[in-house]
């Protein structure tokens, strides 16, 4: 039987408020995965068009995103530590340079979400590494260039 060891974790931004739940329904959830066997939990992304996942005062100056009350990251990041997983941090998915085929703006805005949380959140005990979320179904527009430049830069 082939083990499940590592999950998703969803900050819904786009379809549910994503700040739903508190402290304690995630740890719970942390509880359940590790009672499970999940050792490694993946943060599909820091947050999608106008809501992110942690306050990033660069997404925020650059594009007017949102704000949230309740820094996600920081929270995913002590379960992590307090159930002794593994965390990756999922970029940012503007929705509209890349809909638009301005691939070099949604690199920069990425650059700038990586330098940020590794400056407030690269310290940590569970951070391992980084998730790159933009989907690729075909070869539309710099996909590629936007993996190569962002893969390289994290």
């Amino acid at each position: 039987m082939l083990k499940i060891s590592a999950t998703f974790l969803d900050e819904i931004s786009w379809d549910i408020p994503h700040q739903n739940w508190t402290a304690a329904k995630w740890d719970q959830d942390f509880a359940a995965m590790k009672k499970a066997g999940i050792n490694t939990v993946v943060m599909i992304r820091s947050g999608l068009a106008r809501w992110t996942a942690w306050p990033c005062r660069y997404l925020h100056e650059q594009c007017g995103t949102a704000m949230p009350e309740t820094d996600l990251l920081d929270l995913f990041l002590t379960l992590a530590e307090k159930y002794e997983m593994r965390f990756f941090l999922g970029l940012y998915h503007s929705r509209y340079y890349s809909s638009n085929n301005q691939w070099d703006k949604e690199i920069e805005l990425n650059m700038g979400v990586a330098k940020e949380a590794w400056e407030r959140y690269g310290h940590r005990k569970a951070f391992q590494g980084w998730y790159l979320c933009h989907e690729i179904s075909v070869n539309s527009g710099n996909i590629i260039g936007l993996y190569s430049s962002l893969g390289k830069y994290c």
